[in-house]
């Protein structure tokens, strides 16, 4: 018997991207859980190897690169200023 699913996946696909972006999430339990579905239903929409899955995750590691870029300078800005030099960027 298939399984009758409540959501459709293009939606929660659009709704991971955007939630992805606008919180700058970089686990999919963050955003399993902004999306307010189960672990289940979200791997049923999104299997391991789907393309959306795939993509999915390509966003999340964007997001954290960035994350950690912004803080290591961050970082370094303070070994700086603590150290009396000044940034020049």
């Amino acid at each position: 018997m298939a399984r009758l699913m409540a959501y459709k996946t293009e939606d929660l696909y659009k709704k991971a991207l955007d939630l992805i972006k606008s919180h700058s999430l970089f686990f999919v339990t963050d955003v399993i859980s902004l999306l307010g579905i189960s672990t289940e239903t979200f791997y049923n929409h999104f299997p391991t190897d789907s393309k959306e899955s795939k993509d999915i995750k390509r966003h999340l590691i964007k997001i954290g690169q960035s994350q950690r870029w912004f803080f290591e300078r961050n970082c370094m800005n303070q070994i700086h200023q603590q150290d009396g030099l000044h940034c020049t960027s």
